[in-house]
């Protein structure tokens, strides 16, 4: 069982939560599939995506809306392959809208 954590911390247990380890993978993981039939294996994505967000002088959060379709469009989701529950990884491709196994 894979555990999506956060600041590039993720956790793992083979042994349904007996043991649960720490794995800095130093990225932030957005998904992570495990492989149907190879427990080991999994893919993960992470999204870099950036939006612009303005203060106006009352402290009042606005998006950028004459940028969002440009900005939505640019998203950068990258797909990494991993055969040992993550502790070692390779990027496979970048710019990815949907994966799966």
């Amino acid at each position: 069982m894979y555990f999506i954590g956060s600041n590039g911390i993720n956790w793992i247990t083979e042994d349904f939560g007996k043991k649960i380890k720490a794995i800095n993978t130093g990225i932030i993981m957005e998904n992570y599939l495990i492989h149907p039939s190879e427990p080991t294996w999994g893919l993960f994505s992470t999204v870099d995506s950036k939006i612009n967000i303005n203060s106006d002088n009352n402290n009042n959060n606005t998006i950028n809306t004459t940028n969002i379709t440009n900005t939505i469009n640019s998203v950068n989701r990258k797909v990494y392959y991993t055969s040992d529950y993550g502790m070692t990884y390779k990027l496979l491709v970048s710019h990815v809208f949907q994966y799966e196994w």
